[in-house]
């Protein structure tokens, strides 16, 4: 009984810490890839496979026995198994990492016992001998590491890495503090429970935008989870695995430590932070906590600690008052999550620095919570945090069947519908949308359309146009029955100005909140109303409060949305998108021509600020003057004044989302198109950015396609005309390779014009692109990408399958791909799975080659990255796939010849990795060959794979390391040779 409990959860106490410790290390690993700072990544790996072995320290056992009563063993492990008791032993680890002094040591061993605490009349015993099988057996682990792998130890000692784990050093002495206070831990738990029943209720629901009605929907009958993609840093390997999507609410979830959160406006980031807030406080594993920026430094500058903030938020909003330090010392245990929320909304860029380097400093006082920050992509670059401490993602875009599940939750959460009703609504509405599947694509742009289809019965094509239908349609239903004369003394131009100028005066005031106060909201709308539309000071007064009045308790565009501390009603717009359509109305109400305009934006458009409003802003005056917005572009381009990359880019991007929504004449659009090639081509800018303008150029346009696609091809067509060969090569790739994946932007059915385009241009340079293929390793994996040479043709060149495994340089998006083999491994992981017929078709064409040409292994040279393993062992296969013999060969050829390639340029512990946590995929079943060719977790019987009986017996030579898959390079030429 006592070895059962009491060890075991001693054991299981200490395979936690290292997990953790293996979590907080993991951002060097995947911030900056594999190839840079090995000993980083074999260090964060070797915690991550530490396997923990549940023997008892020599006389363990017996010391418990006498220590331990056998009614006190159940309570005894329960202890053991705290977060005070879990902090504690974190700190014990970064101690003995760091090599400690003993006063270190003695102080945590005076922190674990006020951890255990007493049990009856044994005293500190139990805690003693704990502690010293605790110390013993992370010595052990300390020991091995640094036997292992001296350069990693030797690097976090030096603080190389070692940030995170000094930070814990350094707040022992504080976490000491909080253990010797004299609280009640039965308080404490009732405390959290209370706490976690007020997540669950408050984050619980859901209240979409609405024209009629204010809805509370619950947030398992509408909420769809979207994916999260990581972002690589900007010193990431290039050759590294495409990024997996990983699910909101499990995945990556499960994997936050230090992460930053970004999306485009819609996107859908404070709703995905609200489920995650419902998802953890039922899951009662993790606290979490969450911190709205806007109200923390509502007041322009954040004058108080994060800690009393939460503090506050308990006990104003949830009315839950916590007990004097119950906060810090869920923070310092170590199992919170703390999530600030909307970076982005600090509009301006010092605010939102001084924001991010409090975040920062909050991690360094409590080194065992976990962070995530949300925010906008445009401006966090001026608030960046800590690229060595936080890893960034993305949310995703809503894919089809995405986009699908959402449409019929909405109309299935409509109660006046009937359930047939409702089905054939969203069906009806899931194919009218298609047309539009960039704007469906965003959460809140989705949500609105269901809206606007609902009560309009047609759907707008643009984004200007959804925003300007949404707030007419708020207008005409501010009551059911329309009464707005009844209502207010305000017409309807008055009250639409009147919103203009309070949108824009939230967006720029200067302390930065985009809540206001119920005194503020009525001061500001009476000077508003007295500069404009009444003279005497009682009049306009009156009217404002009729008009704030108005606009409380009802889900309109400007809402009220809680209370201060002192209980006073606060006014936001309802949503973003409705702050910045009516700010942007007001900007380009200011302005009196375009020109002026132009002048506006550009400040801010050269600060990455307003990209939506600036954008907005054009459409209106398009709109309002003949040629307005082609005027205001004109304006942008003009000015001299900013000429830096970042302010091109902005540019380029802004005139490629302008291109729709905007009306600009033919010649005007080849003039845009120019500028976005020039930029794309001007190798001088960073990779991320020239990705980006491909896609915007291409995917953004839907109306003049055929004038970008012209101007492509020309440019393309001049390119190729080149008497050098790499020059072609960026010609024919300009022209005729599709961009998959070159940026966050959304495939939709548009893009489907310039698949079939790129493929009618390499049909057309047919002849140019295979003779380069010949020594150009880019034009080759243009040929096989574009069918213009089979598999098999390759193949049976010399070196056919090594050009197959290695990446090219990839011109437009300014660093190497990687290889084309390896990207249909990708394939197999992101798509579903009737897009998998290019990997099929591949795979096919190899296995033959295997089965009938019968070449020897060596099959192919060392495998370049991204790496094809994660695809296929991690992919598990519908009811009606079918691998063929052919097909399952060849792949597992390829995936064992990745490791091997692996092994020979990454340490061991970061191989042992890919397959440590036994893949379930339709492979999995080379997992164990894999395992016995690393001489890991060997010894049982290898189980036959599903191939010919002599690739069979090759197979098991291959893992017992009798034979090689690939040959290792044999100069640094070698990569160089087959690239051309």
């Amino acid at each position: 009984m006592l070895e059962e409990v009491v060890i075991g959860a001693l054991a299981n106490l200490v395979s936690d810490v290292l997990s953790a410790t293996a979590r907080q290390l993991g951002a060097v690993r995947r911030a900056f890839g594999e190839r840079r700072h090995s000993a980083d990544l074999e260090l964060a790996t070797y915690f991550d496979t530490y396997t923990f072995v549940q023997d008892a320290a020599p006389g363990l056992a017996r010391r418990l026995e006498v220590a331990v009563g056998a009614v006190e063993v159940d309570a005894f492990a329960q202890r053991i198994a705290s977060d005070r008791c879990h902090a504690v032993l974190h700190e014990l680890l970064a101690a003995r990492l760091t090599h400690a002094p003993e006063q270190q040591l003695g102080r945590l061993r005076d922190a674990f016992s006020r951890a255990v605490g007493p049990l009856g009349v044994l005293g500190s015993e139990p805690a003693d001998a704990a502690f010293e099988y605790l110390d013993d057996k992370l010595c052990q682990a300390v020991a091995r590491l640094e036997s292992a792998l001296p350069d990693a130890a030797r690097r976090l000692r030096d603080r190389a890495i070692g940030h995170r784990i000094i930070a814990i050093l350094d707040a022992i002495e504080r976490h000491q503090a909080t253990l010797a206070e004299d609280a009640d831990p039965g308080t404490d738990l009732e405390q959290l429970q209370r706490y976690r029943r007020h997540l669950v209720e408050e984050f619980g629901v859901l209240a979409p935008p609405d024209v009629e009605r204010r809805r509370r929907i619950s947030l398992q009958e509408l909420y769809v989870a979207p994916k999260v993609v990581p972002i690589p840093s900007d010193t990431a390997d290039r050759h590294a695995s495409p990024a997996i999507a990983q699910p909101l609410l499990t995945e990556f979830a499960a994997g936050i430590d230090r992460t930053v959160l970004l999306g485009d406006p819609g996107a859908g980031k404070t709703t995905a932070a609200r489920a995650l807030v419902h998802t953890l406080a039922r899951d009662a594993t993790v606290v979490p906590f969450l911190v709205t920026l806007r109200d923390f430094a509502a007041d322009g500058t954040a004058t108080g600690s994060v800690a009393q903030h939460i503090e506050d938020v308990m006990n104003i909003v949830f009315q839950c008052p916590p007990p004097p330090g119950w906060v810090r010392r869920r923070l310092l245990d170590g199992n919170s999550l703390v999530i600030f929320d909307g970076l982005d909304e600090l509009v301006d860029a010092t605010r939102r620095a001084q924001i991010s380097s409090i975040i920062e400093h909050f991690c360094i006082e409590y080194p065992l919570t976990r962070v995530l920050v949300t925010s906008r992509f445009v401006g966090y670059e001026q608030a960046r945090l800590n690229e060595r401490e936080f890893i960034r993602h993305r949310i995703d875009r809503f894919d089809e069947e995405q986009v699908a599940e959402y449409a019929r939750k909405w109309f299935a959460s409509e109660r006046a519908l009937t359930q047939e009703q409702a089905a054939r609504d969203a069906e009806a509405f899931i194919a009218e949308s298609a047309s539009v599947p960039d704007l469906r694509s965003n959460p809140l742009m989705l949500s609105l359309m269901c809206v606007l289809y609902r009560g309009e019965g047609y759907l707008p094509q643009h984004r200007a146009q959804v925003y300007r239908m949404s707030a007419e349609l708020l207008f005409h239903h501010w009551d059911a029955s329309r009464h707005i004369q009844v209502a207010l003394t305000l017409d309807l131009w008055q009250v639409q100005r009147l919103l203009r100028a309070l949108a824009y005066w939230l967006l720029t005031r200067t302390d930065e909140g985009t809540a206001v106060t119920e005194r503020q909201l009525v001061a500001k709308t009476t000077e508003l109303l007295l500069a404009r539309d009444m003279e005497q000071p009682a009049q306009a007064r009156s009217a404002a409060e009729q008009f704030v009045a108005f606009c409380r308790g009802r889900g309109w565009v400007l809402v009220d949305v809680g209370t201060t501390a002192a209980g006073e009603s606060m006014y936001s717009f309802a949503h973003r998108t409705f702050l910045e359509y009516f700010a942007a109305a007001q900007v380009a109400a200011d302005a009196d021509t375009p020109e002026a305009l132009a002048r506006i934006c550009l400040q801010h458009l050269a600060r990455s600020e307003w990209d939506v409003v600036i954008q907005l802003a054009i459409a209106m005056k398009d709109e309002a003057i003949s040629g307005g917005g082609q005027r205001t572009l004109q304006g942008l381009f003009k000015d001299r004044r900013y000429t830096s990359s970042e302010a091109r880019r902005n540019l380029v991007h802004l005139a490629s989302s302008c291109l729709d929504s905007v009306d600009l004449t033919p010649d005007y659009v080849r003039v845009l198109t120019r500028r976005a090639l020039d930029f794309l081509l001007d190798h001088g800018n960073d990779s991320e950015d020239r990705a980006a303008v491909l896609a915007w150029s291409r995917l953004n346009v839907r109306r003049r396609q055929d004038l970008v696609a012209d101007e492509y091809k020309a440019r393309a067509e001049t390119l190729i005309a080149s008497d050098d060969p790499w020059v072609r090569t960026v010609g024919c790739f300009l022209g005729a390779w599709y961009p998959y994946g070159v940026s966050a932007e959304v495939m939709h059915a548009g893009s489907e014009y310039w698949r079939i385009w790129a493929s009618e241009n390499a049909r057309t340079w047919r002849d140019t692109i295979i003779g380069d293929a010949q020594t150009m390793l880019t034009s080759l994996h243009l040929a096989v990408e574009q069918g213009l040479l089979t598999v098999r043709e390759v193949l049976a060149q010399p070196d056919g399958l090594t050009r197959l495994t290695s990446p090219y340089p990839n011109p437009l998006v300014g660093f190497p791909h990687g290889s084309w083999l390896g990207f249909r491994g990708y394939e197999m992981r992101m798509y579903r799975a009737h897009e998998r017929r290019r990997w099929a078709t591949t795979f096919e064409q190899l296995g033959a080659h295997l089965l009938e040409d019968n070449p020897a292994p060596p099959f192919t040279a060392h495998i370049w990255g991204p790496h094809p393993a994660e695809g296929y062992l991690g992919t598990e296969l519908a009811a009606d796939e079918r691998i063929t013999e052919s097909a399952y060969l060849s792949t597992a050829v390829i995936t064992a010849a990745d490791l091997e390639s692996r092994v020979r340029r990454e340490p061991p512990a970061v191989v042992a990795a890919l397959i440590s946590a036994r893949p379930t995929g339709w492979l999995s079943e080379l997992a164990p060959y894999l395992r016995e060719r690393l001489g890991i977790n060997g010894g049982p019987l290898l189980a036959p794979l599903p191939v010919r009986e002599d690739y069979q017996r090759l197979f098991k030579e291959w893992a017992h390391r009798k034979v090689d898959f690939a040959r290792p390079p044999d100069t640094a030429g070698d990569l160089a040779h087959v690239m051309g």
